[in-house]
């Protein structure tokens, strides 16, 4: 009688290293594509202009008061804006109560700020009236039509001249400086496009 060979198994089968290829390519295929991920996510928050919280502020501000308006007045010492852009003055809150929103620097030697001054025209007390800093260091802003041909609507804030009632034009370009009177070479604090239709 034969005996039957007995074959010893010191290997593994071709189907056994198939299969395991296959497992470890889908498993390297997931992980390769978490970190392509994580580094399109990293390069996304590099390339950020993170601005600071009185940028972002002051760009929600103006742009709410220039939403909500329905004339510009303008002189070289302040931008006034009437409309319905009201605000509770506690909680912050868009109350769109008729409303007068004012935009002045105050300049000491030393310092300069710029100022919002909300008043609202329904109330006849002494607290429809709050004033805030909404920029510390500012010395000027301008405001200018990004339509046909660029106007500038606003000259640095310096000395009262008559005021100039403009209709509310789709595109705003709004750039605050640290000097009183900014020029071309002159690079601004702070610009910043506004669309408002």
């Amino acid at each position: 009688m034969k005996v039957p060979k007995t074959h010893s198994r010191n290997g593994l089968t071709l189907l056994e290293l198939l299969t395991a290829l296959v497992l470890a390519s889908l498993m390297m295929s997931g992980v390769v594509g978490v970190l392509r991920q994580m580094k399109q996510k990293s390069k996304q928050i590099d390339q950020l202009d993170l601005q600071p919280a009185w940028e972002s502020r002051l760009v929600s501000l103006i742009t709410h008061d220039l939403q909500n308006s329905r004339r510009i007045s303008v002189n070289e010492t302040s931008i006034t804006l009437t409309g319905y852009m009201g605000r509770d003055f506690n909680t912050g809150q868009a109350t769109h109560r008729p409303t007068q929103v004012r935009y002045f620097a105050r300049q000491t030697e030393e310092n300069a700020w710029l100022l919002r001054e909300e008043q609202h025209i329904d109330v006849r007390s002494t607290e429809n009236t709050q004033t805030e800093v909404v920029c510390y260091d500012t010395r000027s802003l301008t405001i200018e039509r990004l339509e046909e041909g660029t106007l500038r609507l606003a000259t640095p804030l310096r000395q009262p001249t008559n005021q100039v009632f403009v209709t509310i034009p789709a595109r705003l370009r709004i750039s605050l400086f640290d000097v009183t009177t900014p020029s071309k070479t002159v690079t601004p604090q702070l610009q910043t496009e506004v669309f408002l239709r």
